[in-house]
This record gives C-alpha cells, sequence and structure tokens, in this order.
C-alpha cells in the first residue's frame, strides 16, 4: 500500500487554544473614564467572545507618570520647555512618542529590523 498521502491527517481528540490580543488604548479623558471603559471592555470581551483582561497587564496609566511598556516598547509623552519665538510657544509640548528601551537596544531583542 506504500506511504500514506501528505493530505491525510491523524484525527486529533483534543485540542488547546489559546488567544492573545495585544492592543493599546490612548484617552484624552479622565482616569474615571477609563476605568468605565475598562469596566466595559472587560464585559464586552468576557459576555459576547468568552474571553478575559489579564489584570496584571491591563493598566491605566496617566501619560504625565512616564512611559507604558508595550510589546517590547515604550509610549510616552515628549515636553520641553525650549520656546519657539517671543510668543513663549514650546516647540514640542505633549506630543506621543515610541520609544526603543534601553535594554532592548542593549540586548539587539529588537530583532533584524532596520529601525535604527
Amino acid at each position: 500500500m506504500g506511504q500514506p498521502a501528505a493530505t491525510d491527517r491523524l484525527c486529533l481528540r483534543s485540542l488547546s487554544h489559546s488567544f492573545t490580543l495585544d492592543f493599546l488604548l490612548g484617552l484624552a479623558g479622565t482616569k474615571a473614564e477609563a476605568e468605565e471603559i475598562k469596566a466595559r471592555l472587560s464585559t464586552f470581551l468576557g459576555t459576547k467572545l468568552n474571553l478575559a483582561l489579564a489584570a496584571e497587564k491591563t493598566l491605566i496609566t496617566h501619560a504625565y507618570e512616564g512611559r507604558a511598556r508595550f510589546l517590547g516598547y515604550e509610549i510616552g509623552t515628549m515636553k520641553t520647555e525650549t520656546r519657539l519665538d517671543d510668543l513663549k510657544r514650546r516647540s514640542v509640548n505633549e506630543g506621543i512618542k515610541l520609544y526603543i528601551p534601553e535594554d532592548v537596544i542593549q540586548t539587539g531583542a529588537f530583532g533584524d529590523s532596520d529601525i535604527l
């Protein structure tokens, strides 16, 4: 009879599935609004998709408190006291910036990307 065809598959009786979805939400609002969105999102994921938020990874961070670590990068705000002109306008103030953390640069953990 020979070898089984490449399309022949073994029937697996039990499969284990896991699903991970990483995302970041930016909100211009209050902490109470952020907590409400988090609660509503948790309810939706639990009831409609049978998924749960990982409590240790689901954080609410204020942009002024520093950078948020996400997928190996850091997201933070840019601030400067440098003034552009006599109108006292700042050249950059509270813009969002993506940072590559120093430990990632030192270990080369960012892969073979040409981003640097």
